[in-house]
C-alpha cells in the first residue's frame, strides 16, 4: 500500500469551502492509499511549519509527498516543503493549483524550476 503525506492548506471550518487536501485526500483513501494531511494551522508562520515538521515527522512512513502549489504567497510553502523534501530523498509531485503560476514563472523562475 502507498504511504502518502499531502500537504496543503486545510483550513476547513464553516464558513470556508473543503479543500482539495480534504477531497483528493479522501479519494486517494478510499482507493485504498494511506494518506496523511497537513496542515490546519491558521497561522502562516505557524502552518510552514508545521507543514515542514509534517514531512520530517512522517519521512520513514511515506511513499511520496503531495504539494498544493498556488501562485501567491502560499507559493513558498511549496518551496519549503519541496526543498524539505530533498533533503530527505524523499519524492514528491507539485500539484498545481495556482491561476496566475505563468505570472509566477516569470517573477520568481528559479524556485519555480527549483520546484
Amino acid at each position: 500500500m502507498k504511504r502518502i503525506l499531502y500537504i496543503g492548506n486545510r483550513l476547513k471550518h464553516d464558513k470556508v469551502t473543503i479543500t482539495s487536501v480534504d477531497t483528493l485526500g479522501m479519494f486517494l483513501n478510499k482507493e485504498g492509499f494511506e494518506v496523511r494531511t497537513a496542515s490546519s494551522v491558521k497561522n502562516k508562520f505557524f502552518r510552514l511549519l508545521d507543514m515542514c515538521l509534517a514531512v520530517f515527522r512522517h519521512r520513514k512512513e511515506t511513499d511520496i509527498v503531495l504539494i498544493d502549489t498556488y501562485s501567491t504567497a502560499n507559493f513558498y510553502y511549496a518551496v519549503a516543503v519541496a526543498w524539505m523534501c530533498k533533503r530527505m530523498n524523499k519524492p514528491y509531485l507539485p500539484i498545481l493549483r495556482g491561476g496566475n503560476l505563468p505570472k509566477r514563472l516569470q517573477k520568481d523562475k528559479k524556485n519555480v524550476l527549483f520546484i
